[in-house]
């Protein structure tokens, strides 16, 4: 829509009088929002010019009655560079985004690297049978053999242990004994608090993990974390306690699913339901 110059200044002085948007509309037939009439009418020039191409800024004329500057922002009419907008699309920024993007995550990778995958690889002899078959079923789910890492747990098809709870206990459990890693080409959901504290936080579900054994991309090692070896006399009081705990988060999992489904509500199991549910068998 297009309208002749002298047309439009008398359509923007109505404007701002206030006369009606809808007499406005029969008058000058148009069919236009409040917000994309007033980029119809000239924009208001700048003392301050662009960062890149030494423009003078430009602005919309602001919708009257409206106090928020959503659609004021000043902007360069050349490149479209706008310093008030913290998401300004232009060419520029995204570069500069994506430059800053890539300084964080090698800084991430340098801080990983020296301060949290600082273990050295661990023999496969050293694990407890316990160990073996928590690896045994992450490797079982989401290990990428040619590049020896593990997959994000939310990625896994099937759940990697019964409740939320558990499988971020076991996940934490490998990670403090320095069995897993922090796999540093996926650092998304890594955040560094404070380099100098060496404070830093991350989603055990959504990173992805470096098995840190020795020759682990050797088919016998990974058959004896798939397939460990189990002598009943020595590790019976393990398994048991193993089983133990499988069995009460089971039982966790069969109680959410079923106030879920009965109730359409989320439930938290927390330390009452643990301790009423520690009984022997």
């Amino acid at each position: 829509m297009s309208f002749k110059e002298d047309e439009l200044i008398e359509l923007m002085e109505k404007y701002y009088r206030g006369d009606k948007l809808i007499d406005l509309k029969t008058e000058y037939r148009f069919n236009l929002t409040a917000s994309e009439l007033v980029k119809l009418f000239p924009p208001d020039v700048h003392d301050s010019s662009c960062d890149y191409c030494k423009e003078n800024y430009i602005s919309y004329k602001k919708v009257r009655n409206q106090s928020w500057r959503d659609n004021t922002f000043i902007f360069c009419p050349n490149c479209q560079h706008s310093p008030e907008n913290r998401n300004c699309m232009c060419d520029y920024c995204i570069e500069k985004r994506e430059i800053l993007k890539e300084q964080e995550i090698t800084k991430k990778k340098q801080f990983v690297r020296n301060k949290v995958n600082y273990n050295q690889a661990l023999d496969i002899d050293e694990l407890t049978l316990i160990e073996k078959v928590y690896l045994g079923t992450l490797i079982r789910e989401g290990f990428i053999e040619n590049e020896n890492y593990i997959r994000p747990l939310d990625t896994f098809s099937s759940p990697f242990a019964p409740t939320e709870i558990y499988s971020k206990e076991i996940i934490e459990s490998l990670f403090r004994q320095g069995i897993i890693l922090l796999h540093e080409d996926n650092l998304e959901f890594f955040n560094l608090i404070d380099e100098e504290q060496e404070k830093y936080s991350f989603n055990p579900f959504k990173v992805s993990w470096k098995v840190n054994i020795s020759n682990i991309e050797e088919e016998e090692i990974i058959n004896s974390l798939l397939y460990p070896n189990i002598d009943l006399k020595e590790d019976i009081d393990d398994l048991m306690k193993f089983w133990k705990e499988i069995a009460i988060n089971e039982c966790i999992e069969y109680l959410q699913q079923n106030i879920s489904n009965v109730f359409k509500m989320d439930f938290i199991s927390g330390d009452i339901v643990c301790l009423q549910t520690n009984v022997d068998f």
